[in-house]
């Protein structure tokens, strides 16, 4: 399985915790649903030759229309806790290796409030 994306976007959001946004994704498997939350595995290859195998969250969004009114239908957010710098995350190469179980109810609050806690900190710091 191959995920590819024209556009990709990187937001540090807390202390080595980052939402990478990919636009125009080519490649999602047809069991990735709309408005879905799963485990996946990432590996992230930085410029100097490390490699990183990951377990991440990605999130695939609701199929509705943008502000510009295009569908984001091919729009895809994964969230990863790496201990990298935020310019070794953009000189960085991350691929989807695997898209694993959907999350429950609990792990998507727990998940949420992970989010929440480290934008939190970000914000203080």
């Amino acid at each position: 399985m191959e995920l590819r994306s024209r556009e990709v976007d990187i937001l540090p959001i807390g202390e080595d915790t980052y939402l990478i946004q990919f636009f125009r994704s080519e490649g999602i498997p047809d069991h990735v649903e709309f408005d879905q939350y799963r485990h996946v595995e990432c590996r992230i290859d930085t410029r100097n030759g490390v490699s990183h195998s990951l377990r991440g969250t990605i999130y695939r969004p609701k199929n509705r229309r943008n502000v510009v009114g295009v569908r984001n239908e091919k729009h895809l957010m994964l969230l990863l806790d790496v201990d990298l710098s935020a310019e070794q995350m953009l000189a960085a190469r991350i691929e989807v290796n695997a898209f694993g179980t959907v999350l429950s109810e609990g792990e998507i609050r727990e998940r949420n409030q992970h989010v929440r806690n480290q934008l939190a900190a970000h914000k203080l710091s």
